[in-house]
């Protein structure tokens, strides 16, 4: 068979020469589109009209008219886009969805994939979790987020060392940190810490460090953040109270160089016994090293040592001191204040639970309990958001953070106890929506009511455009979600989740539905354990 030979110019991102470029030719159709319909509005209303149109203002208004129609649809479109791709990095936020749902990819719950699917978190595109099963060694697993494919499994080490302590991994600084403390299997004695900084492209490891007694570690940030104690005797005199000094360090979880490092005074501990922890020593002292959570990623740790406890800040300085008998447990609001918690509430019965610290350096009691907000864009960084009941009902109150006063505050339903109590909140787009019993929608500067659908409360999400509700039965088992407009509350559409996974046309029975973690998508456990990522 004969071959033509066949010339073929290359050309640039330039049209060809003679042809109009795309944003020429599209003015040039919208012109032509605004002719025709102005030419037919002559024909109907009569002759003066279309003498009106022979007349070159009018044609270019008219023009332009038909032009508005078509640009500022276009131009909503694409703001709206980037609003959603700027949205794309809140944690827990879902990705867009449409009435369309459907099973994206299942695995069985007896797989490794499908634990990691529910308590993982995602690096990249990758979900990774930390696995222990019952005699066997601690696993990291790795699975492809958009399939549920297996990428890798990793090893972190023998189980015999730390016991029955489970590793606990994060993502950090561009790798998977992990790191566990516990003893080898016995009731009490020296305590072992070790730390793994572990690739997520391919389970490679890293760099594994293993300390002896008195060593904490946690993830925190982009830094694996390591406490020690560096003077004081290991363990406890004959009798009496004993000085100890602690040592934290802020590490790069990949190569161990040091970001930032604090040594404390001698402190005074004295011996206690901690039944929660099966591990600890009763002739010893406690100690704690965890990081401080927020609505936004966590940057801040907190260590307790006996009676005193620090919060460092992300570079290393200490933000709050406290002292008190049995210890403060700290966390964040958004924009960054910290409130902090009583460890032995037993004994503070009489005084509020929640406390928060002013930018005047005293601390503030809380009338009411931090709202869960699953989704939280930032966007009221300077409320403190709570929830109380009483007797006639809910209420959420907007504390304002620097001085403790009370913003606002707005009923947002009666008290409900039992299976339908699902409280839960998003702050996006400077807007609090809130799901006990009745789904509303507030301004969050003054806190006056939006809208409300009344009866549509449940567990809540959000895409970013629709409120996401989980549906449940009487007894309060999962079913389904429906959705409604962010914009307004107008119902939007719902979806039957047991349908979807339904074997043999008949409908199953659902464990669990859970929004957004650790993939940006909705997630359902059916009673036979297995899982099924939605979208």
């Amino acid at each position: 068979m004969a071959r033509r030979m066949v010339d073929v110019e290359l050309v640039g991102d330039e049209p060809p020469r003679g042809e109009p470029d795309p944003v020429t030719e599209w003015l040039r159709r919208v012109a032509a589109t605004g002719a025709r319909a102005a030419q037919r509005v002559g024909a109907v209303v009569g002759p003066r009209a279309a003498r009106a149109w022979r007349r070159p203002t009018v044609r270019w208004v008219a023009l332009g008219l038909a032009a508005a129609v078509v640009v500022v649809p276009v131009a909503d479109a694409s703001r709206e886009r980037t609003r959603l791709a700027a949205l794309a990095q809140v944690p827990g936020l879902l990705a867009p969805l449409h009435p369309g749902l459907r099973v994206l990819y299942t695995l069985p719950g007896s797989d490794y994939g499908g634990t990691a699917l529910q308590d993982g978190f995602l690096v990249g595109r990758t979900v990774v979790d930390a696995l222990s099963l019952f005699g066997e060694n601690s696993t990291l697993v790795a699975l492809d987020a958009a399939t549920g494919a297996r990428r890798w499994s990793t090893t972190l080490g023998d189980r015999d060392a730390w016991g029955d302590a489970i590793p606990r991994c994060a993502a950090a600084g561009g790798v998977v940190a992990c790191e566990v403390t516990g003893g080898p299997g016995r009731a009490s004695g020296p305590t072992v810490t070790t730390t793994w900084a572990v690739d997520p492209a391919d389970g490679r490891l890293l760099r594994g460090v293993t300390y002896g007694d008195h060593v904490l570690a946690a993830t925190v940030g982009d830094l694996m953040v390591v406490a020690q104690q560096v003077a004081g005797p290991d363990r406890a005199p004959a009798s009496g109270a004993w000085s100890v000094t602690w040592r934290v360090t802020g590490q790069d979880p990949a190569t161990g160089a040091t970001r930032w490092t604090w040594t404390g005074p001698a402190v005074r501990v004295a011996a206690e016994d901690e039944p929660t922890d099966p591990f600890h020593d009763p002739t010893d002292y406690g100690a704690d090293l965890y990081p401080v959570a927020g609505p936004l990623r966590a940057t801040d740790t907190a260590l307790r040592v006996g009676d005193d406890t620090w919060l460092f800040g992300a570079g290393g300085t200490v933000r709050v001191h406290l002292h008190r008998a049995g210890g403060w447990a700290l966390t964040e609001t958004r924009g960054g204040s910290v409130v902090r918690q009583p460890l032995d509430l037993g004994a503070v019965r009489a005084r509020p639970p929640w406390e928060l610290l002013l930018d005047d350096g005293t601390w503030r009691p809380l009338a009411g309990t931090p709202l869960p907000a699953v989704v939280d864009d930032g966007s009221v960084p300077d409320a403190v958001l709570l929830t109380s009941t009483s007797g006639t009902g809910t209420t959420l109150t907007a504390v304002d953070r620097h001085t403790g006063a009370t913003l606002w505050q707005a009923p947002i339903g009666p008290p409900v106890v039992g299976p339908r109590f699902t409280l839960s909140g998003v702050v996006l787009d400077g807007r609090v929506y809130t799901g006990l019993q009745d789904l509303r929608a507030f301004d969050a500067a003054t806190g006056r009511p939006l809208w409300t659908v009344a009866g549509a409360g449940g567990w809540l999400s959000t895409d970013g455009t629709l409120a996401v509700v989980l549906t449940t039965s009487a007894q309060g088992f999962p079913l389904g979600v429906r959705t409604y407009a962010l914009a307004d509350g107008r119902a939007r559409w719902t979806a039957d989740v047991r349908a979807l996974l339904a074997t043999q046309g008949k409908d199953v029975n659902l464990s669990t539905i859970t929004f957004g973690l650790p993939v940006r998508h909705i997630g359902a456990v059916r009673a036979d354990g297995l899982v099924a990522v939605l979208g």
